[in-house]
C-alpha cells in the first residue's frame, strides 16, 4: 500500500491563552482507503514544556532552540518523523482492528457453546 501524504512545521510561540510553551510541531496529512476526510497527525517535535517536566529533555532554553534548529537546517529528518508518524499510525490501527476481531471471535465461539446441560448425581 502507498500513501501520498503533505506534511508542514509549524511553530507556536508560547503566547496563546490555551498553550503556555513553545512548541515545535508537525502536522501530516494523508488520505486513507474508504474514508471520507483525510486522516491528520499532529505531533510536538520539540516544546519548551519538556524543561519544566519531570523527564527533562533540555538543561535550558538553549538547548530547546538547538533541537528547534536541528529540524529546520535539515528538512530530512522532518520527512523521516513524518513517515515514522504515518507507518505508526496504521500500526496502531492494525492493532486495534486484531483486538476487535479477538472480542469478535471470542463472542462467536461462545455463542457456539450455548446453554449446556449438567446432569449431576448426588448420593
Amino acid at each position: 500500500m502507498e500513501v501520498i501524504a503533505t506534511a508542514h512545521l509549524e511553530y507556536w510561540d508560547g503566547e496563546s491563552l490555551s498553550g503556555g510553551s513553545e512548541r515545535l510541531e508537525i502536522i501530516v496529512k494523508f488520505k486513507e482507503a474508504g474514508k471520507f476526510l483525510k486522516t491528520k497527525i499532529v505531533h510536538s517535535l520539540a516544546s519548551t514544556a519538556r524543561m519544566r517536566s519531570g523527564y527533562a529533555s533540555y538543561q535550558n532554553y538553549k538547548e530547546y532552540i538547538k533541537e528547534v534548529e536541528k529540524y529546520l537546517d535539515d528538512p530530512y529528518l522532518v520527512k523521516k518523523e513524518a513517515e515514522y508518524l504515518i507507518l505508526k499510525h496504521f500500526a496502531d490501527k492494525y492493532s486495534d482492528e486484531k483486538k476487535v476481531d479477538k472480542k469478535n471471535n471470542i463472542h462467536k465461539r461462545i455463542k457456539d457453546v450455548g446453554k449446556l446441560e449438567i446432569k449431576v448425581k448426588i448420593d
